[in-house]
């Protein structure tokens, strides 16, 4: 006679159908996905707070001149030109940091 209620309840709590092992698997599965979201979050913005501690948003000015040295070995035919157009153009810049977070 007792057991009747109990299986009721149980049913109650789990939309009318008792919990099986697949559920309990299952519920598990979705825990354990949740766990690894919030850690790769958690990694995720470690790194980004890492990034913008060690680079500014918006760096001091520049010569255009400071490209030359550092792309002189660019194999890409027309690149150089395509500086020396650059500092015909402008003079100076200022490099952003390269996070992926752009902005106009």
């Amino acid at each position: 006679v007792d057991a009747a209620p109990a299986t009721a309840a149980a049913a109650d709590d789990n939309g009318g159908a008792a919990a099986t092992p697949a559920d309990d698997d299952a519920q598990k599965k979705i825990d354990e996905q949740q766990k690894q979201n919030a850690l790769t979050t958690d990694q995720l913005n470690k790194i980004q707070a890492d990034i913008a501690a060690a680079n500014k948003l918006v760096n001091v000015k520049e010569t255009i001149d400071v490209l030359f040295p550092e792309y002189q070995d660019n194999p890409r035919p027309g690149f150089m030109s395509g500086l020396q157009d650059l500092s015909g153009r402008y003079a100076s810049l200022r490099r952003v940091r390269g996070d992926g977070n752009c902005f106009h």
